[in-house]
């Protein structure tokens, strides 16, 4: 493993509510110290000129059916209405949806040092790469994956972050071991 991928695996990240960043620390593709988003960040709050403020830790679901939500900014309700299942609906959130990473296979893939990672090229543009962008501007072709920026970006709405009320490091003494079947993890 080059050290430019060691340092994106073990570079610190945000949680919400953890639906994809479980995934990723199950497969060894994240293993940094892990940022929480304090519990002030839920709920949407309207000022005094009728925008909104939507709360990172605030679910899909309540930003899917809050009608003043969906009068004032019906591209976002949409969008919010339409993603995933409701199941993940409840459980995730905007922080959450903003804070995935790519669904790349390639970047997924712990056997693939992809730019992403740190590596010199971008397997999806000679390998398969029917699910990524539609446009190609750039040296990685994998599309980012929130819904929710989409909808947000059409608003012209801005992203504001506060300095990190914790952080938690869930194991500190981290180093990198290849697991049976080739697959690497991360192991105190």
């Amino acid at each position: 493993m080059s050290v430019a991928t060691a340092d994106v695996i073990s570079a610190p990240e945000f949680r919400a509510a953890g639906t994809d960043l479980s995934e990723r620390r199950r497969s060894g593709l994240s293993c940094g110290a892990i940022i929480d988003l304090g519990p002030d960040t839920i709920g949407v709050v309207w000022n005094a000129d009728g925008s909104a403020r939507i709360g990172a830790l605030t679910t899909i679901a309540a930003i899917a059916s809050d009608p003043r939500l969906a009068e004032a900014y019906p591209g976002i309700a949409a969008a919010a209405q339409g993603l995933a299942t409701p199941q993940i609906r409840h459980m995730a959130t905007l922080g959450g949806n903003l804070a995935q990473r790519s669904r790349c296979w390639y970047f997924r893939n712990p056997q693939i040092a992809c730019l992403k990672k740190g590596g010199a090229d971008c397997p999806a543009r000679s390998g398969n790469h029917l699910y990524h962008v539609t446009f190609d501007l750039g040296p990685c072709v994998a599309p980012h994956p929130s819904t929710m920026a989409m909808a947000l970006l059409a608003y012209d709405a801005k992203g504001r972050h506060r300095p990190a009320q914790r952080l938690v490091d869930l194991r500190p003494a981290r180093r990198r071991q290849q697991r049976r079947g080739g697959q690497s993890a991360c192991v105190r």
